[in-house]
């Protein structure tokens, strides 16, 4: 490929990409100062013999204590 197709087509793709992060970059929502906002995340929960810090996280992590 020539080396000028290279060029434009990096340009092209630089143009784009820029283009998307400032039409993300505005989604801005008021919200009032007494407002809580939480994420939650599903990761399928606490196992029903929970977590032992003797053991750590699984079988192949280190101790935490």
């Amino acid at each position: 490929m020539n080396k000028k197709y290279v060029v434009i087509l990096v340009v092209i793709l630089s143009i784009g990409v820029i283009a998307r992060a400032l039409a993300m970059g505005n989604s801005s929502v008021e919200r009032n100062p007494d407002e809580l906002v939480t994420a939650v995340g599903a990761h399928g929960g606490e196992p029903e013999t929970g977590f032992n810090p003797i053991y750590g996280w699984n079988s192949e992590a280190e101790p935490l204590i």
